[in-house]
Parts: C-alpha cells; sequence; structure tokens
C-alpha cells in the first residue's frame, strides 16, 4: 500500500502545511536532546486576513514568500536562543566552574606530591628492608607481616562492612573492610592529604603484602590522571573563551529576513487598503445606480 500526498496550486493548502510543519517543529524542539530556545509557545499568532486570503487563491507569490520567511525566521530565532543559552552557560563555567576545578585540581596535585615524597623519603630511610606496622606492632619479614595482617583482617569480620586502619606502611595509613554482598576483601592505602589507592586482595594475605610494592605506580598514575584533566581544562578554557568572541553565525541572515519580512507584510497590507479603496468605489456606484433607478 502506498500513501500519496497532494497539494493544490493556489489554495488553502499551503497554509495548511505550513501550520502542521509548525506543530512539527514545536514537538521536536521539545523532544530533542540539544539546547532549545528557553520557552516554546504552540501559538499560531499569523492569522489571515482577507488580503492574503484572497492572495492565495490568487497564487500570490508574496503570501508564499510571506510562509517562507517565517519559517526561516522560526529556525534562526530557534538557533539564536540555544547560541544565547551556550554562551550564557560558557559565562557561567568561565567565571565559576572552571576556577573552582582549577583549584581543586591545583590543590590535589600539590598534595599527591607531598604524599608522594613522604613516601619516597621513608623508602628510601629503610633501604632493602621490609617493615609493616600492624596494629602497633613492627614486622621485618613480609611472611610474618602477612600473617599479622591477615589475623587482624579477620577479627573485624564481625564488625561488618566498616572500614578500620589495621596497618602503617611508609607513613601510609592501611585501611580494610570485609564487603559481604560481594565477598570480597578491601584493603585502602590512605595519604596523609587525602589520597587513596584500593586493592581488593581476596583471601590471600601475602597478595595485600605483595600490592604494598604497587603504592609508587599509584602515585605515577595520580600524577599523569591528574596532569591530564588540567590539560583537558584547560582546553575547556580556551574553548569556551573562543566560543564568548565568536558572534552568531546567521546573524547577518537573521536581520535580512526580518526586514524583508516587514517589507512583505507592508506590501499585502497595502493591497489590502488598495483593494478595500476598489471595492468601496464600486459599491458607492451600485448605490448611485440603484437611487437613479
Amino acid at each position: 500500500m502506498n500513501v500519496y500526498r497532494y497539494i493544490t496550486e493556489g489554495t488553502f493548502d499551503a497554509y495548511s502545511w505550513q501550520v502542521i510543519e509548525q506543530k512539527q517543529q514545536f514537538i521536536s524542539q521539545i523532544m530533542t536532546s540539544r539546547s532549545p530556545a528557553r520557552s516554546i509557545e504552540d501559538v499560531d499568532l499569523q492569522t489571515l486576513n482577507y488580503a492574503e486570503i484572497k492572495a492565495l487563491a490568487t497564487s500570490n507569490p508574496l503570501v508564499k514568500e510571506k510562509m517562507e520567511l517565517e519559517i526561516r525566521l522560526t529556525e534562526l530565532n530557534t538557533m539564536k536562543a540555544a547560541y544565547r543559552n551556550q554562551k550564557y552557560e560558557m559565562e557561567h563555567n568561565l567565571a565559576k566552574v572552571y576556577p573552582k576545578r582549577q583549584a581543586a585540581l591545583t590543590a590535589r596535585q600539590k598534595n599527591i606530591e607531598r604524599d608522594h615524597g613522604l613516601f619516597l623519603e621513608q623508602k628510601v630511610s629503610m633501604g632493602s628492608k621490609f617493615k609493616l606496622n600492624v596494629n602497633g606492632h613492627d614486622y621485618f619479614n613480609p611472611e610474618e607481616a602477612g600473617k599479622a595482617f591477615q589475623k587482624a583482617h579477620y577479627e573485624l569480620l564481625g564488625v561488618g562492612q566498616l572500614e578500620k586502619k589495621i596497618a602503617e606502611y611508609c607513613g601510609l595509613d592501611i585501611y580494610v573492610k570485609y564487603d559481604f554482598e560481594a565477598e570480597k576483601r578491601e584493603m585502602t592505602i590512605r595519604t596523609k592529604h587525602g589520597s587513596f589507592y584500593k586493592y581488593d586482595f581476596g583471601r590471600s594475605a601475602a597478595a595485600a603484602i605483595t600490592a604494598l610494592d604497587k603504592v609508587d605506580d599509584f602515585f605515577v598514575d595520580q600524577k599523569k590522571e591528574i596532569n591530564d584533566a588540567m590539560v583537558s581544562l584547560e582546553k575547556q578554557i580556551e574553548d569556551a573563551s573562543q566560543l564568548l568572541d565568536t558572534p552568531f553565525g546567521y546573524e547577518e541572515e537573521l536581520e535580512e529576513k526580518n526586514e524583508r519580512l516587514k517589507e512583505v507584510m507592508i506590501e499585502l497590507f497595502d493591497n489590502e487598503v488598495n483593494n478595500k479603496e476598489i471595492e468601496d468605489i464600486r459599491f458607492s456606484s451600485i448605490e448611485d445606480s440603484e437611487e437613479e433607478r
């Protein structure tokens, strides 16, 4: 089965299709994921006057042009509203959001540098020796430290999912907890300035001890992550600044279409006045003829 749509020149079909198109634009602006105009009104203010009705019936090109201008102006005004909204968002980001994010990243970067420095100092002072403090007792043998670590962890099984500090390593605090729902043992290594490194060591305490050798990699990864975030933020600031300096790309067309629509409306209005004068003269002539009779 095929569906055919017909439109007849010189009739109201064109206006009817324009109304349908405007309804679809109204619905699309609401359903779109992009930034629409701040307010959407489903109000048809373009009521046809008598001159437009007669123009439609006589295939007046001015009416067609008026419809095309109104449709294009609706599109341009919607785009300009989206442009203004985006510009407002960029101004807000540059004034409020980005400076806060930049300050937070800078502070985090300094803290990571400090924590990494303290860790390396402790590591260097120990040399090739191993040292892990579990619940106040120092262990210099990795195997014995692993057993003490596992024992301290098992004592927490009845505590539930609460996290508790049970050890210290090179100036870092080590917390553990058991997640009953996930059935996993999780170790969190916290620095003095709030950074942390999580590690799931399963049932093996030896795995937890081995994870301590990867702490330096954690600091390196954190530094790279922060550096990448700062580079990305600088790019966002640069893009936002450029957007603020960029004018609306269709401003000239918008002004031209508005001016042309005014001209078309004046021409249609003049036609209506002229036609009314002709009708008045004709009606007056008919009345005079009837009086003479």
